[in-house]
């Protein structure tokens, strides 16, 4: 094939190409338009209004939506912080009463090497430190010594915990009130005392009321002869 040929030839693919190029342009362009119809124009056209107002409602629903899901956090972050106040002071109340316990236990309930029961009615568990006389001890206190404040089984707290004294009224810095029972077990009345020691807040115990960070501690001290 001559050279000649073959330019032709080319020039001819080139004009059928160009042609084919040209004939196309109109759909694209017609896609472009048809495009920009349904993206751009629905923001600023005759029906702007109508799609902002969907636009809106959708917003408003998902606003309402999340202030549903913060009230239900709040609500699980309060929950969570009250129930972890609560158990603080629960273990602060169980601490002071353990403490109080562990003095009651301390005191003397044994026998002597002749078998004669020693028991001690006179230290004054009631103040820090305690005195070895003028106080009640290990005697047997009233019934309801848990109910109300009994002078010589009852004590006043500061908000660190920190004795303020006995009494049956409580001091102006007095946050907690701390109160035990002794009474001997039915079962063996003359070796065995059944102890209890109880704290609650001093709004609680002013008001006769029940508080859920109180605590009521629970043991026994029974005579040994050695």
């Amino acid at each position: 094939m001559s050279e000649a040929r073959v330019v032709r030839r080319r020039d001819t693919v080139g004009v059928i190409e160009e042609k084919r190029g040209r004939a196309a342009r109109p759909g694209l362009v017609r896609a472009l338009h048809r495009s920009v119809r349904m993206t751009i124009l629905p923001w600023f056209g005759p029906h702007a209004r109508v799609n902002a107002g969907f636009t809106l409602i959708e917003v408003s629903v998902a606003l309402a939506m999340l202030a549903t899901s913060v009230l239900g956090l709040v609500q699980v972050f309060t929950g969570t912080a009250r129930a972890t106040g609560l158990a603080r002071r629960m273990t602060v109340s169980t601490t002071l009463a353990a403490q109080k316990l562990d003095q009651l236990r301390s005191l003397a309930w044994t026998y002597d090497a002749a078998g004669v029961p020693v028991s001690d009615t006179q230290t004054d568990t009631t103040v820090v430190p305690e005195l070895v006389s003028g106080g009640r001890g290990l005697a047997v206190s009233p019934s309801g010594s848990l109910e109300t404040n009994a002078d010589g089984f009852c004590d006043f707290l500061d908000a660190q915990g920190r004795s303020l004294g006995g009494g049956t009224t409580p001091p102006l810095a007095a946050a907690y009130v701390r109160r035990w029972l002794i009474q001997p077990l039915p079962a063996d009345p003359a070796d065995t005392l059944v102890l209890q020691v109880r704290l609650l807040s001093r709004e609680a115990a002013e008001a006769g009321a029940a508080d859920p960070g109180g605590v009521t501690l629970t043991t026994v001290r029974t005579r040994v002869m050695w």
